[in-house]
């Protein structure tokens, strides 16, 4: 009797000849867009999180009670860096309609997760509205895999190539692959075990991101298996509160904001810094030349993101820079509104100025910061505000405004933010960071993020 996978397989043989018959080929090319979100840049870092979507699984049959996709993209906004979406209908009740849908709640990169084994899929994932796809190693041949990540990148997509054992990821490493998964799962027999990540991801280049997969319950997890994101489903689809369950497994990041030097840049990723920011603001005495940027931004690992701060600059102006940088995302500190912060793209955060409440929310953003009102400052303001008013904001809260060692407890507490962004409080003169203030502020971080 052949395993679960030869099942699966075969019947996506099937299932791809009658969508073929369908919708063809040609059909699904015409006038077929390139994804705009950069799937790559959303998992470097460490230990993020791709929230899946699913309602069933052979192994454990029905997932859950039933929920929205609104409900459950509206939860994984605040948290998860992407979202996977289950499109095999016979055996994970998964739909290609649920990408559709799923888009229209969330500006998270979305990876289209099935069994990939025609070039066909490929299109007809970028059609409804994919940004990744998933490809199997143990399905597909390293030449297979090479010609579908070609097919990917031409459609603006990236793929994340899933193995589980030392000879799937030699064959994986053949090829151009940026993103390698280990399944901690054997689909053969559905056995898990985390030890699968802990090993083999000893064999994957630095500059690769990995991810690993299945079977991952706690932060605790998360942290242990200290890759650069885990993909996790069962657990958050299984929860009571999948806000609550997924805040739970979120390590709150840190922001070192106004790097200027490669030195500085260099301390703050050794002191366990996630995001670096770069102040092309002209007028700010952090700013730096892009060309510096670009300098300083090309010597970083993958281990860490990068955020480009603008204040009412053009939209052509903020994407040359973001081009020729290469940064990760875009932060707007001026009177920028939020459809200006649309027409720049998916990965937009929108500086929000706190007064006595918050500002109305219109558009779907990315992430907002919310910084201390000050009408006489672009840019940080080093002043704190009361974080309890963040309560009531909607998806990824990255926390700015006066942040030092002794009051980021009643930050994190309080609302247990995306992020905590910090700029004067760790510097020793304007404009040049203290190794040790950053070391202690991280440290605090940590110890308080529980």
């Amino acid at each position: 009797m052949p395993d679960i996978l030869d099942q699966i397989v075969e019947n996506k043989r099937k299932e791809v000849l009658i969508s073929k018959k369908k919708l063809p080929l040609a059909k699904l090319q015409k006038g077929l867009l390139p994804s705009e979100k950069n799937f790559f840049s959303a998992l470097k870092g460490k230990n993020n999180i791709i929230a899946e979507i699913k309602y069933k699984s052979p192994s454990a049959g029905k997932i859950g009670k039933k929920r929205s996709i609104k409900e459950i993209a509206t939860a994984y906004n605040k948290y998860a860096s992407a979202i996977s979406v289950l499109t095999d209908k016979k055996f994970f009740a998964g739909d290609l309609k649920y990408i559709k849908e799923t888009k229209k709640y969330t500006q998270l990169p979305i990876l289209r997760k099935d069994f990939i084994i025609d070039e066909y899929q490929i299109y007809e994932a970028r059609y409804f509205g994919a940004d990744a796809i998933l490809l199997i190693a143990s399905i597909l041949s390293a030449e297979e895999i090479e010609k579908y990540l070609f097919i990917a990148r031409k459609l603006g997509m990236e793929a994340l190539v899933e193995t589980k054992t030392k000879e799937e990821i030699e064959k994986v490493l053949r090829t151009s692959a940026r993103i390698i998964g280990i399944n901690n799962r054997n689909l053969a027999d559905f056995k898990i075990t985390l030890n699968t990540t802990k090993e083999l991801k000893k064999l994957i280049p630095a500059e690769r991101i990995v991810v690993s997969e299945s079977g991952i319950y706690t932060k605790a997890d998360i942290l242990d298996l200290d890759t650069n994101a885990a993909l996790i489903g069962t657990s958050l689809i299984e929860a009571k509160d999948i806000s609550e369950k997924l805040s739970s497994l979120h390590k709150v990041k840190v922001k070192i904001c106004g790097i200027t030097n490669l030195e500085d840049a260099k301390n703050a990723i050794d002191a366990g810094a996630d995001i670096l920011g770069f102040n092309f603001y002209t007028k700010s005495p952090r700013y730096i030349p892009t060309a510096k940027a670009t300098e300083i931004i090309k010597n970083l690992p993958n281990t860490v993101q990068t955020v480009g701060v603008f204040v009412n600059s053009p939209a052509k102006e903020v994407k040359e820079i973001q081009k020729q940088t290469g940064i990760d995302f875009i932060q707007l500190h001026g009177d920028e509104t939020e459809k200006f912060c649309k027409q720049i793209g998916a990965n937009t955060i929108k500086a929000q100025r706190v007064k006595e409440k918050l500002p109305t929310e219109k558009e779907l953003i990315y992430a907002r910061l919310y910084d201390t009102f000050d009408p006489n400052a672009f840019g940080g303001t080093g002043k704190t505000f009361d974080k309890k008013l963040l309560k009531q904001a909607k998806g990824k809260i990255i926390v700015a405004g006066g942040l030092k060692i002794d009051n980021v407890n009643e930050s994190i507490q309080s609302i247990h933010p995306y992020a905590l962004d910090t700029c004067s409080g760790v510097e020793s003169t304007l404009g040049k960071k203290d190794k040790t203030k950053m070391i202690n502020f991280i440290q605090k971080v940590r110890e308080n993020d529980n």
